[in-house]
């Protein structure tokens, strides 16, 4: 799982933006049964806020970041365990019915649109530009529009904490995750239990790892035998899986998404990609891309230049040849990009492979 950055410009654009649609929105008329009351009014109502000072109330439910968020669940928990339940009570059924109204007056429904022009869905996808799943780093999450500016598609907005369950967080600008098709129809109402990408990610500390025979290294192997892909924690010896033993709550939230999302089994049909990058890296090791940087090096310089001046251009350029060489993006820079966590984190623990078979041949001279 990958963090959605904002820089500081983008964030505040984004917040007037949805700020001042909400409360132009907030002015209509909605239908309700018996009689027609403004959004408003509505929300003051069921939300037990002052009318007079409406706008600076309102505000956590609209832009409120992830404190706000949870002090708003800890006053507002009526919805909880009714929300997907087949055979409603009158009193819950009222509940569920109140649930839509929420929504409703809110406005997610006008929220949730195709216009080219207002702020809505598109647009907010359009300046957020996170162009992969923050959930899985598999799936582009691209918004697209035509010659005309019509919308041609975007990411599908998951609610990080179900709107079903919390109607009042519906419109929340950092309740809406952009993510791919496959992550926002298999979340599951544990919304709260995974991490969150407006502030966490696996990050260096929660990795990919491959299971692999050493001797699948050796370039006088024809067989790269991959028997399985999962997700470690760095600081554990064993799978956190397999151990259940989470301490910190990073690692609670990171086996709950890892269940959650399926990420386990989804990689391991990765393989394919997973026995190219292998082949790749076992089949130019460090020595060749050494002595393809070299030669590239000396066609630069002039022949009389020193091994000192040869070896310090060679630096520049091994970074990028390795890339090449393993299939990775040039210039991708901290732009996410599909299987990129995963690549690089099997890298990393290729390169820690092809040290250890180094320090072994070592010792046993």
């Amino acid at each position: 799982m990958i963090k959605i950055e904002i820089d500081d410009q983008i964030r505040t654009e984004i917040e007037n933006l949805h700020r001042e649609w909400f409360l132009k929105k907030v002015k209509t008329i909605i239908k309700l049964p018996r009689r027609k009351i403004s959004r408003k009014k509505y929300l003051s109502e069921i939300l037990k806020l002052d009318e007079n000072d409406f706008e600076n109330e309102i505000s956590p439910y609209i832009l409120g970041q992830l404190d706000d968020i949870k002090k708003i669940i800890s006053k507002n928990t009526i919805l909880k365990g009714i929300a997907k339940k087949k055979n409603l009570t009158k009193d819950e059924k009222k509940i569920k019915k109140r649930t839509d109204l929420i929504i409703e007056a809110f406005g997610y429904n006008d929220f949730d649109n195709r216009n080219k022009t207002t702020w809505g869905a598109y647009k907010l996808c359009e300046h957020l530009k996170v162009h992969v799943c923050p959930y899985c780093n598999r799936q582009y999450t691209f918004t697209i529009r035509d010659e005309e500016q019509d919308c041609i598609s975007r990411p599908e907005m998951d609610h990080f904490f179900s709107k079903s369950i919390y109607p009042f967080l519906s419109i929340n600008l950092y309740n809406l995750i952009p993510s791919c098709h496959i992550c926002n129809h298999i979340k599951s109402d544990r919304d709260n239990q995974i991490i969150y990408p407006y502030a966490e990610e696996f990050g260096k500390d929660i990795v990919f790892r491959a299971k692999y025979k050493q001797s699948d290294f050796s370039q006088n192997s024809s067989i790269i035998d991959i028997s399985n892909v999962y997700v470690f924690f760095k600081n554990q010896k064993s799978n956190v899986l397999e151990t259940g033993k989470c301490i910190h709550n990073k690692q609670v939230k990171a086996k709950h998404s890892i269940e959650t999302f399926n990420l386990e089994h989804i990689y391991n049909e990765h393989k394919i990609e997973l026995k190219d990058l292998l082949t790749r890296y076992r089949n130019y090791s460090k020595p060749k891309i050494d002595e393809i940087t070299k030669l590239i090096a000396n066609a630069q310089l002039s022949t009389q230049a020193s091994d000192d001046t040869v070896n310090q251009v060679a630096k520049i350029y091994t970074k990028r040849i390795k890339r090449t060489i393993l299939g990775l993006p040039l210039g991708a820079g901290d732009k996410q990009y599909p299987l990129r966590k995963f690549k690089e984190d099997i890298i990393e623990q290729l390169d820690n492979t092809r040290q250890k078979m180094k320090d072994e041949a070592k010792s046993n001279k």
